[in-house]
Protein backbone atom coordinates (compact mmCIF):
# COMPACT_ATOMS: atom_id res chain seq x y z
CA UNK A 1 0.00 0.00 0.00
CA UNK A 2 2.81 2.33 0.88
CA UNK A 3 4.57 1.64 -2.43
CA UNK A 4 1.38 2.42 -4.36
CA UNK A 5 1.17 5.81 -2.67
CA UNK A 6 4.78 6.54 -3.53
CA UNK A 7 4.23 5.50 -7.14
CA UNK A 8 1.13 7.68 -7.36
CA UNK A 9 3.04 10.59 -5.86
CA UNK A 10 5.83 10.13 -8.39
CA UNK A 11 3.34 10.05 -11.25
CA UNK A 12 1.81 13.30 -9.99
CA UNK A 13 5.25 14.87 -9.78
CA UNK A 14 6.15 13.77 -13.29
CA UNK A 15 2.80 15.04 -14.60
CA UNK A 16 3.15 18.49 -13.03
CA UNK A 17 6.83 18.73 -13.95
CA UNK A 18 5.95 17.91 -17.56
CA UNK A 19 3.13 20.44 -17.49
CA UNK A 20 5.43 23.18 -16.19
CA UNK A 21 8.10 22.30 -18.74
CA UNK A 22 5.53 22.33 -21.54
CA UNK A 23 4.24 25.74 -20.48
CA UNK A 24 7.80 27.05 -20.30
CA UNK A 25 8.54 25.81 -23.81
CA UNK A 26 5.26 27.29 -25.06
CA UNK A 27 6.01 30.70 -23.53
CA UNK A 28 9.56 30.63 -24.91
CA UNK A 29 8.24 29.76 -28.34
CA UNK A 30 5.65 32.54 -28.20
CA UNK A 31 8.30 35.03 -27.08
CA UNK A 32 10.58 34.03 -29.93
CA UNK A 33 7.72 34.28 -32.40
CA UNK A 34 7.02 37.82 -31.31
CA UNK A 35 10.53 38.75 -32.42
CA UNK A 36 10.29 36.99 -35.76
CA UNK A 37 9.66 38.94 -38.93
CA UNK A 38 6.36 37.51 -40.14
CA UNK A 39 6.20 39.68 -43.24
CA UNK A 40 5.12 42.90 -41.58
CA UNK A 41 6.89 46.18 -42.22
CA UNK A 42 6.49 48.13 -39.00
CA UNK A 43 6.98 51.88 -38.63
CA UNK A 44 7.52 54.28 -35.75
CA UNK A 45 7.78 58.00 -35.11
CA UNK A 46 11.20 58.88 -33.66
CA UNK A 47 12.33 61.79 -31.53
CA UNK A 48 13.82 65.05 -32.75
CA UNK A 49 17.04 64.41 -30.79
CA UNK A 50 18.64 62.67 -33.79
CA UNK A 51 18.46 65.88 -35.80
CA UNK A 52 18.50 68.56 -33.11
CA UNK A 53 21.40 66.99 -31.20
CA UNK A 54 19.87 66.99 -27.71
CA UNK A 55 16.70 65.93 -25.92
CA UNK A 56 14.48 69.04 -25.65
CA UNK A 57 12.78 67.74 -22.50
CA UNK A 58 16.01 67.15 -20.55
CA UNK A 59 18.77 68.98 -22.39
CA UNK A 60 20.87 65.80 -22.51
CA UNK A 61 23.09 65.74 -25.58
CA UNK A 62 22.96 63.10 -28.29
CA UNK A 63 25.77 60.52 -28.33
CA UNK A 64 26.83 57.78 -30.71
CA UNK A 65 25.55 55.22 -28.21
CA UNK A 66 22.05 56.75 -28.41
CA UNK A 67 22.04 56.29 -32.17
CA UNK A 68 23.45 52.76 -31.96
CA UNK A 69 20.88 51.74 -29.34
CA UNK A 70 18.03 53.19 -31.40
CA UNK A 71 19.19 51.35 -34.53
CA UNK A 72 19.38 48.05 -32.65
CA UNK A 73 15.91 48.58 -31.18
CA UNK A 74 14.45 49.24 -34.62
CA UNK A 75 16.07 46.12 -35.99
CA UNK A 76 15.05 43.94 -33.03
CA UNK A 77 11.36 44.74 -33.47
CA UNK A 78 11.29 44.58 -37.27
CA UNK A 79 10.72 48.31 -37.65
CA UNK A 80 11.56 49.09 -41.25
CA UNK A 81 10.41 52.72 -41.39
CA UNK A 82 11.45 55.38 -38.92
CA UNK A 83 9.91 58.85 -39.12
CA UNK A 84 12.46 61.10 -37.41
CA UNK A 85 10.90 64.40 -36.39
CA UNK A 86 12.42 67.13 -38.55
CA UNK A 87 10.25 69.89 -37.20
CA UNK A 88 7.14 71.64 -38.47
CA UNK A 89 7.29 74.08 -41.34
CA UNK A 90 7.34 77.70 -40.23
CA UNK A 91 4.77 80.26 -41.31
CA UNK A 92 6.70 80.99 -44.51
CA UNK A 93 7.06 77.33 -45.52
CA UNK A 94 10.65 76.69 -44.38
CA UNK A 95 11.95 73.83 -42.23
CA UNK A 96 14.14 74.31 -39.10
CA UNK A 97 17.87 74.75 -39.63
CA UNK A 98 18.70 71.78 -37.38
CA UNK A 99 17.09 69.43 -39.89
CA UNK A 100 19.89 70.30 -42.35
CA UNK A 101 22.66 70.23 -39.74
CA UNK A 102 25.79 68.10 -39.63
CA UNK A 103 24.25 66.36 -36.62
CA UNK A 104 21.26 65.31 -38.71
CA UNK A 105 23.47 64.16 -41.57
CA UNK A 106 25.67 62.14 -39.20
CA UNK A 107 22.68 60.56 -37.44
CA UNK A 108 21.28 59.33 -40.75
CA UNK A 109 24.67 57.87 -41.73
CA UNK A 110 25.11 56.07 -38.39
CA UNK A 111 21.57 54.66 -38.35
CA UNK A 112 22.15 53.26 -41.82
CA UNK A 113 25.52 51.87 -40.71
CA UNK A 114 24.06 49.98 -37.74
CA UNK A 115 20.85 48.99 -39.54
CA UNK A 116 21.33 49.05 -43.35
CA UNK A 117 17.76 47.92 -44.06
CA UNK A 118 16.12 50.86 -42.26
CA UNK A 119 14.15 53.38 -44.32
CA UNK A 120 14.58 56.85 -42.83
CA UNK A 121 11.76 59.25 -43.68
CA UNK A 122 12.08 62.64 -41.93
CA UNK A 123 8.76 63.63 -40.39
CA UNK A 124 7.60 67.11 -41.46
CA UNK A 125 4.31 68.99 -41.57
CA UNK A 126 2.30 71.02 -39.11
CA UNK A 127 -1.15 72.42 -38.39
CA UNK A 128 -3.14 74.29 -41.01
CA UNK A 129 -3.42 78.03 -40.29
CA UNK A 130 -0.80 77.81 -37.53
CA UNK A 131 2.39 77.02 -39.42
CA UNK A 132 0.93 75.36 -42.52
CA UNK A 133 -0.85 77.41 -45.21
CA UNK A 134 -1.71 75.06 -48.05
CA UNK A 135 -3.99 77.70 -49.56
CA UNK A 136 -1.04 80.13 -50.00
CA UNK A 137 0.95 79.63 -53.22
CA UNK A 138 4.11 81.25 -51.83
CA UNK A 139 4.04 79.05 -48.74
CA UNK A 140 3.50 75.95 -50.88
CA UNK A 141 6.41 76.86 -53.18
CA UNK A 142 8.78 77.34 -50.23
CA UNK A 143 7.61 74.13 -48.56
CA UNK A 144 8.11 72.10 -51.72
CA UNK A 145 11.61 73.48 -52.27
CA UNK A 146 12.66 72.93 -48.65
CA UNK A 147 11.28 69.38 -48.75
CA UNK A 148 13.45 68.65 -51.77
CA UNK A 149 16.45 70.28 -50.11
CA UNK A 150 15.98 68.08 -47.03
CA UNK A 151 15.99 64.89 -49.10
CA UNK A 152 19.09 66.00 -50.99
CA UNK A 153 20.93 67.11 -47.82
CA UNK A 154 20.27 63.98 -45.76
CA UNK A 155 20.41 61.51 -48.68
CA UNK A 156 17.15 59.88 -47.61
CA UNK A 157 14.72 58.10 -49.97
CA UNK A 158 11.74 60.31 -49.14
CA UNK A 159 9.68 62.08 -46.49
CA UNK A 160 6.82 61.49 -44.08
CA UNK A 161 4.27 64.35 -44.28
CA UNK A 162 1.87 64.99 -41.42
CA UNK A 163 -0.55 67.83 -42.18
CA UNK A 164 -3.26 68.40 -39.58
CA UNK A 165 -6.53 70.31 -39.67
CA UNK A 166 -8.03 71.07 -36.24
CA UNK A 167 -11.82 71.19 -36.22
CA UNK A 168 -13.45 73.94 -34.09
CA UNK A 169 -15.33 73.26 -30.91
CA UNK A 170 -12.73 72.10 -28.38
CA UNK A 171 -12.15 74.85 -25.79
CA UNK A 172 -8.51 73.90 -25.20
CA UNK A 173 -7.60 73.65 -28.88
CA UNK A 174 -9.52 76.80 -29.76
CA UNK A 175 -7.49 78.77 -27.21
CA UNK A 176 -4.04 77.19 -27.55
CA UNK A 177 -3.63 75.72 -31.04
CA UNK A 178 -5.73 77.54 -33.63
CA UNK A 179 -8.52 79.87 -32.65
CA UNK A 180 -11.92 78.55 -33.84
CA UNK A 181 -10.33 75.74 -35.84
CA UNK A 182 -8.12 75.68 -38.88
CA UNK A 183 -10.28 77.69 -41.27
CA UNK A 184 -11.75 76.63 -44.60
CA UNK A 185 -12.63 73.02 -43.91
CA UNK A 186 -14.18 72.35 -47.32
CA UNK A 187 -11.12 73.37 -49.36
CA UNK A 188 -8.55 71.67 -47.15
CA UNK A 189 -8.72 68.16 -48.64
CA UNK A 190 -8.30 69.49 -52.16
CA UNK A 191 -5.40 71.70 -51.05
CA UNK A 192 -3.65 68.68 -49.52
CA UNK A 193 -4.00 66.67 -52.70
CA UNK A 194 -2.77 69.53 -54.86
CA UNK A 195 0.31 69.84 -52.64
CA UNK A 196 1.15 66.16 -53.02
CA UNK A 197 0.63 66.30 -56.77
CA UNK A 198 3.10 69.16 -57.00
CA UNK A 199 5.59 67.34 -54.80
CA UNK A 200 5.27 64.19 -56.91
CA UNK A 201 5.85 66.28 -60.05
CA UNK A 202 8.91 67.85 -58.40
CA UNK A 203 10.38 64.55 -57.16
CA UNK A 204 8.75 61.67 -59.05
CA UNK A 205 11.07 58.94 -57.76
CA UNK A 206 10.98 59.67 -54.03
CA UNK A 207 9.13 57.64 -51.41
CA UNK A 208 6.19 59.65 -50.09
CA UNK A 209 4.52 58.77 -46.80
CA UNK A 210 1.59 60.65 -45.29
CA UNK A 211 -0.91 60.67 -42.43
CA UNK A 212 -4.70 60.73 -42.52
CA UNK A 213 -7.23 60.53 -39.75
CA UNK A 214 -9.13 57.26 -39.59
CA UNK A 215 -12.07 57.16 -41.99
CA UNK A 216 -14.10 54.95 -39.63
CA UNK A 217 -17.66 56.37 -39.39
CA UNK A 218 -17.81 55.77 -35.62
CA UNK A 219 -14.68 57.79 -34.87
CA UNK A 220 -15.03 61.39 -33.70
CA UNK A 221 -11.54 62.93 -33.76
CA UNK A 222 -10.57 66.54 -33.15
CA UNK A 223 -8.91 66.57 -36.57
CA UNK A 224 -10.67 66.79 -39.91
CA UNK A 225 -11.30 63.42 -41.53
CA UNK A 226 -10.19 62.72 -45.08
CA UNK A 227 -13.17 61.75 -47.19
CA UNK A 228 -13.04 58.56 -49.28
CA UNK A 229 -13.16 60.63 -52.47
CA UNK A 230 -10.17 62.68 -51.28
CA UNK A 231 -8.38 59.51 -50.21
CA UNK A 232 -8.81 57.96 -53.65
CA UNK A 233 -7.01 60.95 -55.15
CA UNK A 234 -4.35 61.12 -52.44
CA UNK A 235 -3.31 57.51 -53.00
CA UNK A 236 -2.26 58.39 -56.54
CA UNK A 237 0.59 60.49 -55.16
CA UNK A 238 1.73 58.70 -52.00
CA UNK A 239 3.41 55.34 -51.43
CA UNK A 240 2.37 54.84 -47.82
CA UNK A 241 -0.39 55.97 -45.45
CA UNK A 242 -0.51 56.02 -41.66
CA UNK A 243 -3.98 56.16 -40.12
CA UNK A 244 -4.37 58.05 -36.85
CA UNK A 245 -6.52 56.29 -34.25
CA UNK A 246 -5.11 57.46 -30.93
CA UNK A 247 -7.10 60.69 -30.66
CA UNK A 248 -10.54 59.26 -31.41
CA UNK A 249 -13.70 58.48 -29.52
CA UNK A 250 -15.42 55.31 -30.71
CA UNK A 251 -19.16 54.72 -30.41
CA UNK A 252 -18.65 51.18 -29.09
Amino acid sequence: MKNKKVMKSNRNFIFFASLILGLALLLTNCTNRNLENLGQENAIWSEVVFFRGYYPSTGVGLTGNHIKKHAKTLKKYNIKYTYIFAGPFDTEGFLPNYSFSNTAINSVKLLKHYYPEVVILPWIGGIQNKTVFLNDSTWVKNALNDSKRLIDTLSVPGLHFDFEFIVPGDDYLDKTVVRYGSGDIDAYGNNVNKFFKKFRDLMPNTFVSSVVVTTSPGAKPWKRKTTMDELNILTKYVDQLSFLYYDTFLSD
